[in-house]
């Protein structure tokens, strides 16, 4: 019996509809997640990580701010829980490369100086020095770090 072979131009959307979510700073020292979607572009720098370890690190911040767990909530990423942690959100929703648009932008953001050193690790391997969350309802990568992600391949 001969192997049937797949051929190589064969899409499997499955295979790389996979979020993620990585974390930054501005030149504020604010901090910042960032969602891929389906698509997005991640700094090569950056720590990401799957939805269900975003969802861990953020109860660390938690902890780190002494916040009660949040485990009660259904979405790692819900407004409420963000406005708590003083973290802002960015979202990919397009195919096109480029931007992350702001969609969460917390009352009173927390800095990344006022986390334990493990923490700061984590949320500050991506620093952007030209930038302020507050201000930027857009946010290009690409400008700023040598990136990757899925159709990606030439950033």
């Amino acid at each position: 019996m001969q192997a049937k072979t797949i051929p190589p131009d064969v899409d499997f959307p499955a295979a790389h509809s996979m979020d993620s979510e990585w974390f930054a700073v501005d030149q504020d020292g604010n901090i910042a997640v960032f969602d891929t979607g389906e698509s997005g572009v991640i700094p090569e720098v950056a720590q990401g990580a799957d939805q269900g370890a975003v969802f861990e690190i953020l109860d660390q911040l938690a902890m780190a701010f002494d916040l009660p767990s949040e485990a009660d909530y259904k979405h790692a990423l819900s407004e409420l829980r963000l406005e708590r942690l003083g973290v802002f959100l960015y979202r990919y929703d397009d195919y096109q490369g480029e931007p992350y648009e702001r969609e969460f932008a917390p009352k009173a953001p927390k800095k990344l100086d006022q986390l334990p050193a493990p923490l700061q690790k984590i949320f500050g391997s991506v620093r952007f020095y030209d930038i302020k969350f507050e201000s930027f309802d857009r946010v290009w990568p690409r400008r700023y770090f040598e990136c990757t992600g899925w159709g990606n391949d030439d950033m």
